[in-house]
């Protein structure tokens, strides 16, 4: 998690010089991995009546990661904008 913030962290640093810092820190990057995570679940539990094994991962794993990196996201976003004022 804290790796996760300090990689947001700076790209928040570099948005004025990088068009990459500028992309991953607009508010679509959350929101659709918000959306990866609720159709990774979704399609998860349609293919965990089927079968096993490493798409339980689907359900598990893929949605936590992304969770994860939102919040890493949201908590960047609230530093930088505390440190601004």
């Amino acid at each position: 998690m804290p790796i996760v913030t300090a990689g947001f962290l700076l790209a928040l640093g570099y948005q004025a010089r990088f068009r990459w810092a500028r992309m991953l820190t607009e508010p679509w990057v959350a929101t659709a991995l918000i959306v990866l995570a609720a159709g990774s679940v979704a399609l998860g539990t349609q293919l965990a009546a089927y079968t096993d094994g490493p798409l339980a991962a689907l359900t598990g794993i893929v949605p936590q990661v992304a969770c994860l990196v939102v919040l890493g996201l949201i908590l960047a976003a609230l530093y930088h904008t505390a440190q601004a004022t």
